[in-house]
């Protein structure tokens, strides 16, 4: 399991769910909680239900709000399928009705109806401390023997790249100017079929195919931050940083899309009536008309990709994420400035990656 607790709340309960899940973290307590940890482009529905599948305990922030939320209803409801252990975290002194009535009828109260918050937390943390299995003890260290280094000899991955010029650019929301110097950015997204080269070159394993199954011109998806960073060092390079990413989706002149600042679903691999419509990805390269001013394409739409800085500067397992998916339906989704956060370990169908090769500047 990705996570131990799964907080639930209402949206004005929002200030003491974060306060509880600081305290739970701080102790080393894995907590799913939204909108954080929903990832870029997926379906609110079905995060939710994911975030909760993959916990043991859910922690119900209980208030009058709470009690009539009927997205509150949906996930305790869900929880009780799951057989979650579900800690009721009562900060107003309301009795529970209806199906929150039904279902928390036998769960043990944690009452925080008075200051400080910080005191209930630490019982909290105590609970659910108690209801974590112990982590095993790990057997005693002993060291390996030496073995030769075994190098994987790489391959011909035939990925074709596009030179981006050194100087300045603006750079995000606020058109900040920067500075980079010469680098170099692959043209399209890693397709399944470099990327199934680059794992029988080196041994790793294919993620689980998607519901479409792979096609060979179509981007990978479903890696991980880490799998991607591992084909970006093989292939001899890196991942973009987001002003990497962004100069080459943008040029110079601060552009809203790649192909310029208006809107147009016709020049991106996108959804347009509801989230997923357009069902899978498309092979890279299949919209000519979104390509950014240095040649690049699938820049918007296709792929979310992945990028080597963090979302967080103090989360090294956050990373960011740009560009649109195949799934997304809103313009704000695609256009070259907006930037997702996403954990680092995560699968999803809707992210995939490129690569950057960085050479000396003029």
């Amino acid at each position: 399991m990705a996570h131990d607790v799964f907080i639930s709340f209402s949206t004005a309960d929002k200030l003491t769910a974060d306060a509880v899940c600081h305290g739970l973290e701080a102790a080393g307590i894995r907590c799913w909680i939204s909108s954080r940890d929903i990832p870029p482009g997926m379906d609110f529905g079905e995060a939710i239900t994911l975030g909760i599948e993959g916990c043991r305990i859910m922690v119900l922030i209980f208030s009058a709000q709470a009690n009539a939320s009927k997205y509150v209803i949906k996930e305790v409801t869900l929880a009780v399928g799951e057989e979650l252990t579900i800690i009721p975290f009562r900060i107003e002194n309301v009795p529970a009705s209806g199906a929150l009535k039904y279902h928390l009828s036998n769960p043990n109260w944690l009452d925080a109806l008075d200051e400080p918050l910080a005191a209930h937390i630490q019982e909290l943390r105590a609970s659910i401390t108690r209801l974590l299995p112990a982590a095993p003890t790990p057997p005693p260290f002993s060291p390996p023997a030496p073995v030769e280094p075994v190098v994987a000899i790489p391959v011909q991955l035939n990925l074709e790249w596009v030179t981006i010029p050194g100087g300045d650019f603006l750079y995000g929301e606020d058109n900040a100017r920067k500075y980079l110097p010469i680098y170099q950015v692959m043209k399209y997204p890693v397709t399944v079929a470099q990327y199934r080269q680059f794992c029988t070159a080196t041994g790793c394993e294919m993620p689980d195919a998607p519901s479409w199954g792979w096609q060979d011109t179509h981007p990978v998806v479903n890696v991980t931050w880490e799998d991607a960073a591992a084909f970006a060092a093989y292939a001899g390079g890196a991942l973009p940083t987001e002003e990497e990413w962004e100069k080459a989706a943008r040029g110079t002149d601060g552009r809203v899309y790649p192909w310029g600042n208006d809107w147009d679903a016709a020049n991106a691999h996108c959804s347009q009536m509801y989230y997923g419509e357009a069902k899978q990805t498309a092979p890279v390269g299949s919209y000519p008309v979104g390509v950014s001013p240095y040649k690049c394409l699938d820049l918007a739409g296709n792929v979310c990709e992945w990028c080597d800085s963090r979302y967080y500067s103090d989360k090294k397992d956050t990373r960011v994420l740009r560009g649109g998916s195949w799934a997304n339906i809103y313009p704000g989704n695609f256009s070259t400035t907006n930037r997702y956060p996403g954990d680092s370990t995560f699968r999803f169908r809707n992210n995939g990656f490129r690569c950057v090769l960085r050479t000396p500047g003029p």
